[in-house]
């Protein structure tokens, strides 16, 4: 699992990722703003669902509260500057 802003990234157009998955163009859209969450040694536990901005600042809200919650430097982990 990976945030679906990278998945986004590496898929430009969409239309493979969605043909691939076999995916319903009327029920679902390829965009950013979930960010997996998992815990060293459980795998994936849970997500952060971000909506209602661009795509790249729905992936920073996540990192940033990410970043909070765990007392991290958040320009460590932010995203380059467009």
């Amino acid at each position: 699992s990976k945030p679906s802003y990278r998945v986004v990234l590496e898929n430009k157009h969409g239309d493979e990722f969605m043909t691939r998955r076999n995916l319903d163009r009327s029920i679902y859209v390829l965009a950013g703003g979930g960010f997996p969450i998992r815990v060293k040694g459980a795998g994936m536990v849970g997500c952060i669902p971000i909506s209602g901005l661009p795509e790249r600042d729905d992936h920073g809200v996540a990192v940033d509260a990410l970043c909070d919650e765990l007392g991290l430097d958040k320009e460590a982990f932010a995203l380059p500057k467009a």
